[in-house]
């Protein structure tokens, strides 16, 4: 009898770590290179919205699934481009910006400035508040790492 709730307690925690492995779709789609995202920010006049990640991260996907999944984020993310950057695929990237931790969300200039940042698994409430914060900013902030 205690083999076989072993057994359940066994199962149960497979299918829960297999739930938070799922990949869920974002309510708005992703530009996954961030020259071409800073072209495109360019050419309409908008502001980058950079999140740094890897998929081995939880934080990372409990912001993929509960806050990128929202409609309301999405459309707060209208005079922005989204750019998703996998740190592990990416490192160049991740190091220019100085990325030593993640889940990290950037807000960039066109010019690649970064005017803000943000560290951390936050609530789709703080990640709204963050972008409605920063996307009447000029490109005054910080110049990357070369």
């Amino acid at each position: 009898m205690v083999w076989l709730g072993l057994v359940a307690v066994v199962v149960v925690y497979a299918w829960l770590d297999h739930r938070s492995n799922t990949v869920v779709p974002a309510a708005f789609t992703w530009v996954e290179d961030l020259d071409t995202g800073l072209a495109q920010a360019e050419r309409t006049n908008r502001h980058v919205l950079v999140k740094f990640y890897a998929t081995w991260c939880p934080p990372c996907r409990i912001l993929d699934r509960e806050v990128f999944t929202r409609q309301d984020v999405a459309e707060s993310l209208a005079n922005w481009v989204p750019v998703s950057i996998d740190v592990d695929k990416q490192g160049a990237v991740a190091a220019r910006y100085e990325i030593s931790r993640i889940p990290v969300i950037l807000a960039l200039g066109a010019d690649g400035q970064v005017l803000a940042r943000a560290h951390g698994a936050v609530s789709p409430e703080e990640f709204i508040q963050f972008v409605r914060a920063h996307e009447s900013k000029g490109t005054t902030g910080t110049k990357p790492a070369n």
